[in-house]
């Protein structure tokens, strides 16, 4: 080939498809460089006829989502993360928060081989959490949880006319790999070191629970404060007393710690700022339907991160409420008895104040 010959590439040369011979025949490929949208959409086997459709429909995703640290630099709505329920074949873990992401598309949709930075960024970018936040959460649930594996194959190398790879040795290749990935569905398996606990706010004790129970979102439901059109701090704890008083012994340290938690952070990452309330409507979309609520990247979305110090606090606050509802033998008090025990402690305070009243009245008489 002499210089400044020009090399006129085919289309069968490149290994392109096309959706008619016309556009095979076109001047795109007599030398030009000419980028069409056409020409990128059979690409992807999409033929242009349905540019339109595709172009109108918003819950269609058949592009390729873009990357999640790209759509979320200026906290901005995700176009392309819309929400699709779980399949039949997809796996989901007892925890809301997490099935929503995956539902969205935030996490693997399939929500299997998850992995560690993946994660972290979902429930950091997402919930704005903090980074130790968000780090001790991903921690836990890994260290307990996902299945780590070294893979030490040896796979034979492809042929190459050189003087080296005719030697035997250097016709193997040695490609070690190292995974640490994540199952939603591992997340329900039940141990003393495992995070799965009973006395859940929506999913049922006693087996591995991946979606939840309509009676007890029902039940979530039916706590919220009409007056106020929610569920408070309070109210969580009082469910999770609810739920703990049904079962036939009290939870471990660990897992009561787990659900207190978990309280707390539903409350602090779902909750109005102004009211503290977490409204009704959010109440159904995220525990029961496992979706983001409406106008979630809007007005929903915490605006300052949520840290570690103040959700460890309010886990504190739910861990107090949730005392005032136990007996001194450490059951759970019934409802007649935290009402005698209120009417005992209002007696005793107006017994108090008598008896310190009472010598000021014999003096002054």
């Amino acid at each position: 080939m002499y210089r400044g010959a020009r090399l006129h590439r085919t289309p069968s040369s490149l290994g392109l498809r096309f959706s008619s011979p016309a556009m095979a025949s076109s001047n795109l490929w007599q030398g030009r460089r000419i980028m069409d949208p056409a020409r990128i959409l059979t690409w992807g086997n999409v033929h242009p006829e349905n540019l339109s459709a595709i172009k109108g429909d918003s819950t269609t995703c058949l592009f390729p989502q873009p990357t999640m640290s790209a759509s979320l630099e200026k906290n901005s709505a995700p176009m392309n993360y819309c929400f699709v329920p779980a399949g039949t074949s997809d796996k989901r873990s007892p925890c809301p928060a997490l099935n929503a992401l995956a539902n969205h598309g935030y996490l693997p949709r399939q929500g299997t081989e998850i992995t560690f930075t993946q994660l972290l960024h979902a429930v950091k970018a997402v919930y704005n959490l903090s980074l130790p936040l968000a780090l001790l959460l991903t921690l836990v649930g890994f260290l307990t949880c996902a299945k780590f594996s070294v893979n030490l194959s040896i796979s034979k190398a492809r042929s190459d006319p050189t003087t080296l790879r005719h030697m035997h040795l250097c016709n193997y290749r040695w490609r070690p790999s190292v995974s640490w990935t994540l199952n939603l569905s591992d997340l329900s398996a039940r141990g003393w070191n495992k995070i799965a606990h009973d006395a859940s706010l929506v999913h049922v004790s006693g087996i591995p629970s991946h979606f939840p129970d309509p009676a007890l979102v029902s039940s979530l439901l039916g706590a919220a404060s009409h007056e106020e059109a929610g569920i408070t701090l309070d109210g969580l704890a009082a469910v999770h007393v609810s739920r703990e008083r049904s079962l036939p012994r009290r939870l471990s340290g660990f897992h009561e710690q787990v659900a207190l938690g978990e309280c707390a952070l539903g409350w602090l990452v779902m909750r109005n700022p102004r009211t503290g309330v977490i409204e009704l409507d959010i109440l159904e979309q995220w525990f029961g339907g496992e979706r983001l609520p409406e106008g979630w990247w809007d007005s929903k979305r915490p605006v300052k991160p949520v840290g570690l110090f103040e959700a460890r606090q309010t886990a504190g606050k739910v861990k107090t409420s949730c005392g005032q509802m136990h007996g001194p033998s450490g059951k759970v008090k019934s409802a007649s008895e935290q009402v005698e025990s209120k009417t005992s402690l209002a007696a005793a305070t107006v017994s108090a104040l008598m008896f310190a009243l009472l010598p000021s009245f014999q003096h002054s008489t």
